[in-house]
């Protein structure tokens, strides 16, 4: 049953060894050099089917247990590499499948652009009595740029729109810049 529970949402050739997975952590947290919400990294590596949620989970106790990574300004919940980490993610170009070697690295580049679109863009869901609304905006030296919402009926599909605006956020916000300011506008 434990085994079960372990290998829950892992793709074939994913990850169900603990080891695995922590020096798996300390090779993206490396790779990025920023720092990386657990709960977003968890949420990758599951939906990349890499690994299971709840063994990410622990193995980030572990590490940080373990002084391999740390928190930031005492957060349990955003971590950075430590030089002893760094030398633990040097053990990927020898332990992991290559299949997860290259995932791991489709994976850092998803996160960077997460992170670098959260930190331009805010996104808020706004409970409503019906449903939510999800609140996209821009800002660039404390002035807001733009805003824009949409609709959800629930909180699920209010969380998807945001992971997909974060994704598109550029491209979402520069097609409406072009399309308010084109000079021929279609009647």
């Amino acid at each position: 049953m434990d085994k079960d529970a372990s290998t829950a949402g892992v793709k074939k050739g994913g990850l169900i060894s603990q080891a695995q997975i922590k020096i798996l952590i300390c090779y993206i947290l490396d790779t990025l050099k920023e720092p990386v919400p657990a709960k977003q990294l968890s949420e990758e590596f599951h939906f990349e089917g890499i690994a299971n949620y709840f063994e990410v989970d622990s193995a980030f106790g572990i590490l940080l247990k373990n002084g391999q990574i740390e928190s930031v300004d005492g957060s349990e919940e955003t971590y950075t590499i430590t030089k002893k980490g760094s030398e633990v993610a040097e053990e990927l170009r020898t332990s992991l499948p290559f299949t997860v070697r290259e995932t791991a690295c489709s994976i850092a580049v998803k996160l960077l652009n997460k992170i670098k679109h959260s930190k331009e863009y805010n996104i808020e869901i706004v409970e409503l009595d019906s449903g939510y609304n999800v609140v996209c905006s821009s800002e660039e030296n404390g002035v807001k740029m733009m805003s824009a919402g949409i609709y959800a009926a629930d909180l699920q599909q209010a969380q998807c729109m945001k992971t997909a605006f974060l994704e598109r956020a550029g491209k979402i916000f520069a097609d409406i810049v072009d399309t308010l300011t084109q000079n021929n506008f279609e009647q």
